[in-house]
C-alpha cells in the first residue's frame, strides 16, 4: 500500500476497491480497526491517504445522512440492551456509561437533541414508568440485595435507601421473585419480625403510593405481608386509628 510508484489518487482508488465490499463495517475507526486486522487497510492508512476518515467514507459512498441514521440504531440498540440503567436519569447513565465503556450521555445528547428525545426513541414511556417497574436481569437484582443486605432486611429501609442510591426499588423485586419476602429469602434472609416505629411521613407515602390496596384493614395487611410493608397496627399506633390514617391519607391524595 505504501509503494511511492503509486500516485496519491491511485492509492485512494486501490483503497476504495478493497474497502468497498465491507461498506457496512465502516461506523467508525475503532470498529474499522477491530474489523480490519491485518488484512485490509488500517483507519491510520486511510487516513493518510485521504487527510480525514469523514472524507473517505464520503468518497466510498456513504452519505453523512446514512451514516447518522446507521448511528442512531446502534445507540438504540445498546439503549435496549441496558434499558434498565437507561430509563433512569440523565446521571444514571452518565455513570454507568463510564464505567461500562458504552455511549456517553454527551453523545446521546448531540445524536438526539436531548436526553429525554433519546429514551423516547428506545421505547420509554415515562407515563408508565412510576406504574411499571424496569426489568432487571435477576442477577443483577441478587447481587445489588447482597451487597447492600442490611438495608434490605428491612423493606422500609430499602424503599428510602434505593430511591437516594439509584438502586432498583421494592417493586422491581417484587416483579422478579413475586413478593420481598419471596427476595429476601432468595438471598438467605429469612422473615424481619422486628417492630419498627414509622414515621407519619414515610407511612403516608407508602399508602399513597400502594393507594389503590390501601382499603380495608384486610386487604391491607395482605398486601403488606407480601411486600414487607407497615401493616394496619403501624397506621393506628401513629395516627390513632386505622380510620383516622384512613381520612389523613385520602384528604392528602
Amino acid at each position: 500500500m505504501k509503494d511511492k510508484s503509486y500516485s496519491n489518487s491511485e492509492m485512494q482508488k486501490a483503497i476504495i476497491e478493497e474497502v468497498l465490499p465491507f461498506k457496512k463495517y465502516l461506523t467508525s475507526v475503532r470498529k474499522w480497526n477491530d474489523f480490519a486486522k491485518d488484512d485490509l487497510p488500517n483507519s491510520q492508512t486511510i487516513i493518510h491517504y485521504f487527510g480525514k476518515w469523514s472524507y473517505f467514507k464520503i468518497k466510498i459512498g456513504i452519505k453523512p445522512e446514512e451514516e447518522i441514521e446507521t448511528k442512531k440504531k446502534e445507540y438504540i440498540r445498546i439503549a435496549k440492551k441496558y434499558i434498565g440503567h437507561f430509563s433512569k436519569s440523565a446521571s444514571v447513565w452518565k455513570t454507568f456509561a463510564r464505567e461500562h465503556n458504552l455511549p456517553s450521555l454527551t453523545s446521546y445528547v448531540s445524536l438526539f437533541g436531548s436526553w429525554s428525545n433519546a429514551q423516547l426513541e428506545a421505547g420509554i414511556n415515562h407515563e408508565n414508568t412510576i406504574k411499571l417497574p424496569f426489568k432487571y436481569e435477576r442477577e443483577y437484582l441478587i447481587q445489588v440485595a447482597e451487597e447492600n443486605k442490611e438495608q434490605f432486611a428491612h423493606t422500609a429501609i430499602w424503599n428510602d435507601f434505593s430511591r437516594q442510591n439509584n438502586l432498583p426499588s421494592q417493586f422491581a423485586y417484587i416483579n422478579e421473585f413475586g413478593s420481598m419476602l419471596q427476595a429476601k429469602r432468595e438471598i438467605g434472609i429469612n422473615e424481619i419480625n422486628t417492630v419498627m416505629r414509622y414515621s407519619k411521613e414515610y407511612l403516608v407515602r407508602i399508602a399513597k403510593d400502594n393507594i389503590e390496596h390501601f382499603t380495608t384493614e384486610k386487604n391491607w395487611d395482605r398486601f403488606a405481608a407480601t411486600n414487607s410493608l407497615p401493616r394496619h397496627r403501624a397506621y393506628a399506633h401513629a395516627f390513632g386509628t386505622w380510620r383516622k390514617s384512613k381520612k389523613h391519607i385520602l384528604n392528602k391524595k
